[in-house]
């Protein structure tokens, strides 16, 4: 009897050790990815696809609307329940938090928010443009963090960057991954005077280790 529960323990533990070091060696989807995990803090608990950013009502900047569709790996079919994290600068180029974000999440300050594609794979995000790093020729940039239904983790996609940008080059055109997609932005003023631009997301185009 004493040997049937050694063996059985031995079996057990053979199996766990097997199982951790195949966890283990399980690459990341997208590779490693500095702060995506923020996307769960202060995460909304009912989301929808359209986000108006805490910037919009300030005066004195220059209001964008950011729309797409979210399609799945073949870049035909509409991805819905797809959650779209964003944050960027300010009209100074800073991350400023406030009173609303959890303080792990400060250092993504107070422009960001969350969008869940609709059943046809559409998001909106109306926000504020933001400035470059202040002192720097940085492009000016949103960051864009995926959360699919079916993935564990999020991963990032391109940095949304402006065509018009004052410190675009030829160079700095051609020098991107195209995760989820070119995340250069063509803004376009809209009768109503709003900046609009159209940015569809193809989910796993060109990131690491995305399961087939």
């Amino acid at each position: 009897m004493r040997n049937i529960f050694y063996f059985c323990l031995l079996a057990f533990l053979s199996i766990n050790i097997a199982t951790q070091a195949q966890t283990k060696a399980r690459p990341k989807v997208g590779g490693p990815c500095e702060g995506c995990n923020l996307l769960f803090s202060g995460i909304p608990k009912a989301m929808n696809s359209i986000d108006t950013s805490a910037g919009w009502e300030e005066k004195g900047t220059s209001k964008i609307l950011i729309k797409g569709i979210v399609y799945q790996q073949d870049g035909k079919t509409p991805a819905p329940n797809v959650v779209v994290y964003y944050y960027h600068t300010d009209t100074k180029g800073h991350y400023t938090p406030n009173a609303s974000v959890p303080k792990r999440a400060e250092r993504h300050g107070y422009l960001r928010g969350w969008v869940k594609s609709d059943q046809n794979g559409q998001y909106a995000i109306y926000t504020i443009r933001p400035a470059s790093y202040p002192g720097t020729d940085f492009l000016a940039h949103i960051h864009v963090t995926i959360k699919e239904p079916k993935l564990k983790e999020p991963y990032y996609i391109d940095e949304f960057l402006f065509d018009d940008d004052p410190f675009m080059t030829p160079e700095r055109r051609k020098g991107h991954q195209n995760r989820g997609g070119n995340g250069i932005l063509n803004l376009v003023k809209n009768g109503n005077g709003l900046w609009v631009a159209k940015h569809d997301i193809v989910l796993g185009l060109n990131i690491p280790n995305y399961p087939k």
